[in-house]
């Protein structure tokens, strides 16, 4: 299973640390991490059936993660996720002005 990360070219690292948490109550510890960069995608290795919380490490004051998603691989996976950074103070969407 592969992680992809998108990052604009600005306010963002280039390269950063994915891991993924376990969100099963198995009583031990699952956390790997894995170095990722926006060019080519990471692979997670040594992940057992379940679920897991994605997270990004060392994004820096001026970069947010817009998405943290949740992997479930007790049913079928997917075959890649993306998680998107974004720069901070960005909009995302539209922003409507109410008031005088």
């Amino acid at each position: 299973m592969s992680v992809s990360l998108t990052a604009p070219r600005a306010g963002c690292p280039q390269a950063t640390t994915i891991g993924a948490r376990s969100l099963e109550p198995w009583g031990s510890e699952l956390n790997p991490w894995a170095q990722a960069t926006t060019e080519k995608p990471v692979t997670l290795i040594g992940l057992t059936p379940g679920k897991y919380l994605l997270s990004i490490a060392d994004l820096g004051q001026g970069c947010y993660a817009v998405n943290q998603p949740v992997l479930d691989l007790s049913a079928d996976p997917p075959s890649s996720v993306g998680i998107e950074l974004a720069a901070a103070g960005s909009i995302r969407g539209l922003l409507h002005a109410t008031g005088p």
